[in-house]
This record gives C-alpha cells, structure tokens and sequence, in this order.
C-alpha cells in the first residue's frame, strides 16, 4: 500500500512541477534582449495630434496681422473703431515678433498705399522697430465664411449637443475644465 502512495504521489506530483516549470520560466525560447529598431515601437498617443493642433495654433496666430477691409472707414485710410482696437491689439505683438501685417488689398491701388503708409506712420508713432518694412499688401491665409454659409454654420453648431458643427467626428478639447473648442473656423468677417 505504501508503494501504490508513493506512485500516486509523484504521479500527481511530475505533472504539477512541469506545469510549473513551463509557466514560470516564460523567457525559455524567447530573446530578452532583442534588437529593437528605431520606429518600431509607436510613439505616445497623442504626439502626432499635438504636433497638428499647434501647427494650427500657429497658423491662426498669423490672422492677427491682418486688417481686413472691414476694419477700415469706408474707403478711407482711417481705421474704423473696430480697427482702431485691433491695431492696438497688434502693437504689442509686433515688438515681441518678426511678422508682418498685411493689409487685405481693396482693389485700388491709391487707396491701398495710403492704407498702408497710415500703419507704418502709426507703427513708427508708437516705437515699433523697422515699421516701413513691417507692412504690406496681402490677403490673410483665413478663408472666409460668407453670407449665405453664417447662418447654416452658426445654426448647426449652436443647436447640435456635440458643438462640432452637427457632424460626425471629435470636437477636440473635451474635458479641459469646461471649455468647449468647435470646429468651425471663421476667418474675414469674424474679428480676432
């Protein structure tokens, strides 16, 4: 009787340790220190959105240098109360950048150089380094959202409960304290 014990004790007891051995020695047949390539392993969720967000950011920075036609008087080369505003905005970026402002052209070549020596006589006024060559004639990389699209555009956004236009899609920013980002960008006729 002993010895029937004895086989069934190790009968029972051999296919325990091996299962052991098996499952707690995991690197037998694999290569711990495997050569690993440069780009192979993804980068970090997010670092590509990051990288396209800013250059966004950057690229919608760039309208805040331009006056548009709305921003002036009439078709006169004084800037309207809404310009006058706007360009006060501007001096202080223009003594931190390099950029340039650009004036959207109106069509008439007199009236635009006027427009434009009123800003750099204005530049000059208030100190800004190199105003002659900061100013010049250009229209703003922003497309504009005219009349006929305002409204639509305006409409969807506000009464859609996701605020991304009514369309499918992530409307970006989510769960920043509260601030909610849309994605309908309004260039001309918006203000900055």
């Amino acid at each position: 009787m002993k010895t029937f014990n004895n086989r069934l004790w190790w009968t029972g007891l051999l296919p325990l340790g091996f299962l052991c051995f098996a499952t707690g020695c995991q690197h037998l047949g694999s290569f711990r220190c495997a050569d690993i390539p440069p780009g192979a392993i993804p980068q970090p969720l997010g670092t590509f959105a990051c990288q396209w967000q800013t250059a966004q950011t950057n690229r919608a920075e760039l309208d805040h240098f331009v006056v548009y036609q709305n921003e002036w008087l009439d078709r006169q080369p004084a800037l309207s109360p809404f310009g006058t505003k706007h360009f006060s905005e501007l001096i202080p970026r223009m003594q931190e950048s390099t950029e340039q402002i650009r004036v959207e052209p109106s069509g008439d070549a007199q009236l635009d150089q006027q427009r434009q020596l009123a800003l750099i006589a204005a530049l000059t006024e208030v100190g800004v380094p190199d105003s002659s060559n900061r100013v010049e004639l250009g229209f703003g990389d922003a497309e504009a959202l005219y009349g006929v699209e305002a409204p639509l555009v305006s409409r969807r956004f506000l009464f859609s409960g996701s605020r991304n236009g009514g369309r499918q899609g992530g409307g970006g920013n989510q769960g920043l304290g509260g601030q909610q980002s849309s994605n309908i960008s309004v260039g001309v006729n918006s203000g900055f």
